[in-house]
């Protein structure tokens, strides 16, 4: 029998649920009728993955609640797919909705019924499919209209798009509004985000100040961290106990993670997604995360259109005054070879050899080692070839899988 190429598939959209996912949404319709479960869900052009784990190990933990995580399968499919597969009564269910494209939504938005809907940040993903933020806000927003009529948007008024979106609140829904704004309803004021001492910051929630202790760096990830606050505070649960298991939950691998090597050696990998928007708001946090000497590895940056070159050039201004170097890779590999010599006393290396790269960081043991990329670039390699030898030299790397998965990873016996 001949293997249907689900990938593909999904690009047929409207079509694709009318015609092959029918048996999966019916199924997850059924589902949702039978057992009425307590839906959350999470969309945003970052930091939903993040928002989603700490959401659901809140609720595990501090809460002692059976929680469904559907963190990373987050298209159309593998929503539906995740929900057909309940079998408790008023089981909660906390999902990362992706919204890539217009009409992503749709079908979810009819189907699902939700008692919390998340928004974490608008900002450039998917620019070349929806031509404009606006867009993008109008298409993830959808989420809103899946709300049943008592449920409760949270809303990350730091993001414009979505502030503006809370102050006008046209479907007149009940709202939680978060972030670093002075009206922000949950609200948080940072006491240190620095690698050594970590993101603590003072929590206020209706007039009440919560001191909170967290495993992540710098503030690119304090809007994720807030958003599952909101969601708790949204549910009607007090805050202490999920603030006591925040404390201890680590970041998402290669979501800005930090890992220390055998030699002492401590590297920040964030080298799974990097849009160019959030990457400028990376190189703007390097200040709060700095705690001593910086090296950045740069690799690829999505979303540049024709901008490329001047675009990685631009990052790597911003990040040298703060930086002893700067190893530019993949897509960053020619702007650093334009750049040599010309950033002051930031060395600017380029290269586009993985083996070349942990020779140079490796004579840096002093110094905070960050791994900035997108996946193509595959640079938490440089994480793997620390705990043993790898043979792969592919720069950059096109396959989808893992490098765990990959034969070409580590030498053959």
């Amino acid at each position: 029998m001949k293997t249907l190429n689900l990938a593909w598939a999904e690009r047929l959209e409207p079509y694709y649920y009318k015609v092959i996912g029918g048996i999966e949404r019916r199924k997850a319709k059924k589902k949702i009728e039978e057992l009425n479960p307590y839906i959350v869900g999470i969309t945003g052009s970052c930091g939903k993955s993040t928002a989603t784990k700490l959401l659901s190990e809140m609720l595990a933990k501090g809460y002692a609640e059976p929680v469904y995580a559907g963190l990373g399968n987050n298209s159309k499919r593998w929503v539906y797919r995740s929900l057909r597969k309940l079998n408790r009564n008023r089981q909660i269910v906390v999902q990362e909705i992706s919204g890539g494209e217009p009409g992503y939504l749709d079908y979810l938005v009819a189907d699902v019924p939700l008692d919390i809907a998340v928004l974490t940040t608008i900002g450039g993903d998917h620019i070349s499919a929806f031509k404009s933020e606006d867009a993008i806000l109008a298409e993830k927003s959808k989420l809103l209209d899946a709300l049943k009529p008592e449920g409760v948007a949270c809303l990350n008024i730091d993001d414009p798009h979505l502030a503006r979106l809370a102050a006008e609140n046209k479907r007149n829904i009940g709202l939680i509004s978060y972030g670093r704004a002075a009206d922000a309803a949950v609200r948080a004021e940072i006491v240190s985000a620095d690698w050594k001492s970590r993101l603590c910051f003072t929590l206020y929630v209706e007039g009440k100040s919560y001191p909170v202790k967290t495993r992540f760096v710098g503030t690119v990830l304090l809007t994720s961290i807030l958003a599952a606050l909101a969601a708790i505070h949204a549910k009607g649960l007090p805050l202490e106990p999920a603030i006591a298991a925040l404390a201890d939950i680590e970041p998402m691998k290669n979501h800005m993670s930090i890992h220390k090597t055998a030699s002492g050696q401590h590297l920040l990998m964030d080298a799974f997604k990097a849009p160019y928007w959030a990457t400028k708001l990376f190189a703007a946090d390097l200040s709060e995360m700095k705690n001593g000497k910086l090296v950045v590895v740069l690799g690829q940056i999505s979303d540049t259109g024709n901008t490329g070159s001047r675009a990685y050039r631009q990052i790597m201004r911003e990040i040298a005054p703060h930086c002893q170097m700067i190893i530019g890779v993949d897509g960053a590999f020619r702007a650093a070879d334009k750049l040599k010599g010309t950033l002051g006393d930031c060395e600017i290396v380029a290269s586009n050899d993985i083996h070349e790269v942990h020779k140079l960081i490796s004579a840096q043991n002093d110094a905070l080692i960050v791994v900035k990329s997108g996946r193509r670039s595959k640079l938490w390699r440089l994480y793997e070839m620390t705990q043993a030898p790898i043979d792969c030299k592919i720069m950059p790397c096109q396959l989808v899988t893992g490098c765990s998965e990959c034969p070409s990873l580590r030498p053959k016996n």
